[in-house]
């Protein structure tokens, strides 16, 4: 998944252009590397391919917020995380939620999937590396 890191590069400089068409694909392809490599199921490298959505969350752009948002929320529904996809779930929210101007959906969705880390993930969180980030998060809504 590393080897993958410069075209993630490319694909996320499409992301701060002002083009919204341009945006918008570049979003898709990117959340599509991350579904589909988290869908391989392998326990190495899981961090590269939450690497896209981390990206996406420094954009700086509502709608490429709200994708990225949508996929986390897949990701968290779809699949087990190990440790190190774990601080990359929590830095892409944390990322969303120091955004200045954040909209109230993108905060509400950040809220939501909050919620879900510590409703249905919380027994798999690795305790020592998130417990914190997870509690410093909480305290920002």
């Amino acid at each position: 998944p590393t080897e993958f890191a410069p075209l993630f590069t490319a694909l996320a400089a499409w992301l701060s252009v002002g083009d919204g068409k341009a945006r918008a694909q570049a979003s898709q392809a990117l959340t599509s590397f991350s579904l589909g490599g988290l869908a391989c199921k392998s326990d190495k490298g899981e961090d590269a391919w939450l690497l896209p959505l981390v990206l996406m969350a420094k954009s700086g752009y509502e709608d490429v917020n709200r994708l990225c948002l949508e996929c986390l929320g897949r990701v968290l529904e779809r699949h087990e995380l190990h440790p190190a996809g774990w601080k990359s779930v929590l830095e892409v929210l944390g990322l969303l939620l120091r955004v200045e101007a954040i909209s109230l959906p993108v905060l509400r969705t950040c809220f939501a999937l909050l919620k879900v880390i510590c409703t249905d993930h919380l027994a798999t969180l690795p305790i020592d590396s998130c417990l914190v980030p997870l509690v410093d998060l909480l305290s920002i809504i």
